[in-house]
């Protein structure tokens, strides 16, 4: 009887034979703009948007660059991270900024919170349920240990 793949079994093995041609996803605009060279195998299995995006009519081929001008740089980045990983990773610079029910929208959305609905936002744009999934996950866990008070954030949304 053939051995039975469990899902990280799966995950790992597929990500180990993605790796291949690259791309590199151009995000923010002007001084704020930051490059990720990322495989295309992985991003485009992760996100039917940017593999329509890859396709010949979209992309040029010399330059394997995708342009995402309105989107965050901290954010793609944490996205690209859940891409790889399969988890939510929160850098320590975001979990040091204190959100309160004073903190404006502009300062909420560099929170944590800010950036799990961003992730949130970032999975219905590029179409990926399963980072929406996490991203809720993360608010939810994240507001049993530490409450929530989201009138900071909800006018972004």
């Amino acid at each position: 009887m053939p051995a039975k793949y469990t899902e990280p079994q799966f995950r790992k093995s597929r990500l180990l034979m993605s790796f291949g041609e690259t791309i590199t996803l151009v995000v923010g605009n002007g001084d704020k703009t930051s490059r990720f060279v990322v495989h295309k195998n992985v991003v485009c299995t992760a996100s039917p948007f940017i593999a329509a995006a890859c396709k010949p009519e979209w992309m040029k081929p010399e330059e394997k660059e995708i342009k995402l001008p309105d989107d965050d740089p901290e954010t793609i980045q944490a996205m690209i991270y859940w891409i790889y990983h399969d988890e939510i990773c929160i850098l320590d610079s975001i979990l040091s900024r204190r959100f309160d029910c004073s903190t404006t929208t502009e300062m909420a959305m560099k929170t944590i919170w800010g950036l799990l609905v961003k992730l949130y936002v970032c999975g219905d744009k590029y179409q990926m349920p399963r980072l929406q999934d996490y991203a809720i996950d993360g608010m939810i866990d994240y507001s049993e240990t530490h409450g929530f008070d989201c009138s900071g954030i909800i006018p972004w949304v």
